[in-house]
Order: structure tokens, then C-alpha cells, then sequence
């Protein structure tokens, strides 16, 4: 089907603009990089980040989008807390 194939397209023309990014940028921003409209891109954005292709921060309109390198969790240090707890406590 050829809308299908369209928005495939899409979704491709949005995930290697989105892999080029090294920040965040808004819908908007993607938008005029890959000279689609805004409602193309944020269809191919979200379906996208469904597939977890693409990282988003933020929600509706305040949403900004990369790449899966930028989404990275910050280090709560709980791991290392529960190494140490786990050493501290003798088993009998």
C-alpha cells in the first residue's frame, strides 16, 4: 500500500536525522531538517519511539527527541549501596 510505504519513508528520513543529532531537539526542529511537515514527523517520531528507536524527554508539547545514546539513566549509586550493604552483613 503506498501510504504505508510513505510512512516508512518517513520513519526513516526522521530516525537518520534524529541518529545525526548529539542534543535534544524539539518536533519542530526535526521537522524543517528533514522538510516534512510537523504532523509527518510527529507521527514518524512516535511510532518510532515506540519501537524504542528514538529517546524522548518530556511530554506533549514540551517533548524533545534524539538519539538512544543521549537517553541515558543518571547513576543513583544504589547498586554500589547494595554491594556494600551485601559485603557488610555476614551470613551465617
Amino acid at each position: 500500500d503506498a501510504a504505508e510505504r510513505a510512512a516508512t519513508s518517513y520513519r526513516e528520513l526522521v530516525l537518520n536525522t534524529v541518529n545525526a543529532l548529539t542534543d535534544w531537539r524539539c518536533a519542530r526542529d526535526i521537522a524543517t531538517a528533514t522538510g516534512l511537515t510537523y504532523p509527518q514527523t510527529i507521527f514518524a517520531l512516535q511510532a518510532l519511539h515506540g519501537a524504542e528507536e528514538v529517546a524522548r524527554k518530556g511530554r506533549k508539547n514540551s517533548s524533545m527527541w534524539g538519539p538512544l545514546a543521549l537517553d541515558v539513566k543518571p547513576d543513583t549509586g544504589f547498586d554500589l549501596f547494595q554491594s556494600l550493604f551485601n559485603k557488610s552483613v555476614k551470613r551465617g
